[in-house]
Formats: structure tokens, C-alpha cells, sequence
């Protein structure tokens, strides 16, 4: 599948079925992806109305972070999905299985 046609999901929103603060980005405004820590990864988006990138801080398990950088990684050049969740704290989904939903991702605009 076409990266240009990917999206990304990240709900902090940790209330089942509550998607007040989701977003959703284009993979093609993908910026960047850090390794913050042994437990967090930070995706950083250049975003539409917004002044500077809108990053997504997600946790992991403890020392998973390249783990969950590779496996976006293959999701993103090879999945076969459309939307690509990188983690929904309202469910507690995510393509990854190291995602640490006790503490929620965070979306921070404009940062």
C-alpha cells in the first residue's frame, strides 16, 4: 500500500469509547521518531495550523522501544492497513503488543 495513503491514530483518551483528544496524522507528515528513554518513543508530526511539530509520546515496556520503532516501521512500509494505531488508551490497543497503558500516550500540539 502507498505510504501517502497511511494514517497514524494515537487516543489518549483513556474512558472507554472517548475519542475527545484522538488524533490522526498523515504518514507523510512524519517527521521523526526518538527514543526518548528505555520505556518512551516520541513520533513528532509537522501538523496542520499548527506553529511547530505536534508530538505523540508513547511508553513501552521497559528496553521495547527499538522493538516498537521496528514494528511501525514494517507496518508503515508494508501493512496492508490503512490506519495504523499507534496506541488507543480508550481500548487499549495498538499495532505493538509492549505498549504500557498505565501511563496514557500523550499528544502535545504545537510543541
Amino acid at each position: 500500500m502507498d505510504t501517502n495513503k497511511k494514517f497514524l491514530f494515537c487516543n489518549p483518551d483513556t474512558t472507554a469509547a472517548e475519542y475527545d483528544t484522538a488524533r490522526m496524522f498523515p504518514v507523510s507528515r512524519l517527521q521523526g521518531v526518538q527514543e526518548l528513554n528505555t520505556d518512551s518513543v516520541r513520533l513528532a508530526f509537522a501538523d496542520f495550523g499548527q506553529a511547530d511539530d505536534t508530538l505523540v509520546d508513547i511508553t513501552v515496556t521497559d528496553g521495547t522501544c527499538k522493538d516498537y520503532i521496528n514494528e511501525l516501521l514494517e507496518n508503515i512500509n508494508y501493512g496492508k492497513d490503512a490506519m495504523i494505531n499507534l496506541a488507543d488508551a480508550s481500548d487499549n490497543t495498538s499495532f505493538a503488543n509492549n505498549v504500557d497503558f498505565g501511563t496514557a500516550p500523550a499528544i502535545t500540539l504545537g510543541a
